[in-house]
Order: C-alpha cells, then sequence, then structure tokens
C-alpha cells in the first residue's frame, strides 16, 4: 500500500482523476508513434502508476498494461487545537 500524503496532492478527488489521466496518457503513448516523448506527471501520481507486462511470447501478447498500485491517502493537514486536544484526549486513554 502507497501512502500519499493529502497535503502534497490538494483534492482527493483529483488525484485520482490525475492517476487515470496519466494511465490513460501511458496507453496511448505506447500504442502512438515512436519517436514521441513519454508522457510525465506529478512525482506521487507517477508513484501509484505501474507498467505491467502481458505474459507470454511477444509475438502473441497483447499491449502491456498501466494499471493504479493500490494507494490510500494520508490526512497529514495541520489540525484545529479542537481537534488536537480530542486526538490527544483519545491517545490518553488508549495508551
Amino acid at each position: 500500500m502507497i501512502d500519499i500524503p493529502l497535503s502534497q496532492i490538494g483534492s482527493v478527488d483529483q488525484f485520482a482523476i490525475d492517476v487515470q489521466h496519466y494511465i490513460d496518457a501511458c496507453t496511448a503513448h505506447m500504442l502512438g508513434k515512436p519517436g514521441v516523448p513519454a508522457p510525465r506527471s506529478s512525482e506521487l501520481v507517477e508513484r501509484v502508476v505501474a507498467r505491467i507486462p502481458e505474459a507470454g511470447p511477444v509475438a502473441a501478447r497483447g499491449p502491456d498494461k498501466f494499471v493504479a498500485l493500490p494507494y490510500q491517502i494520508i490526512d497529514d493537514l495541520p489540525k484545529t487545537p479542537e481537534q488536537q486536544k480530542a486526538i490527544d484526549l483519545l491517545r490518553e486513554t488508549i495508551g
């Protein structure tokens, strides 16, 4: 599981959209004309996208696939004083 800090992506929904756009762009590039530079995205988006080769002989297999690896968004945003107080209270009662 890949942890993605919320503070570095801004929006969970936009990150998912960016991942899908990157997958689509990489797939289109692989099937497109040679000599064109590969698409790029942010480091975090590229971290969760992997190229998975098809199995079997090269002459008989289909094109490789680009997939999103399992990831989770970690909320690392600063807490309000009230939120931090509640978190501290929970930690005291658990520990």
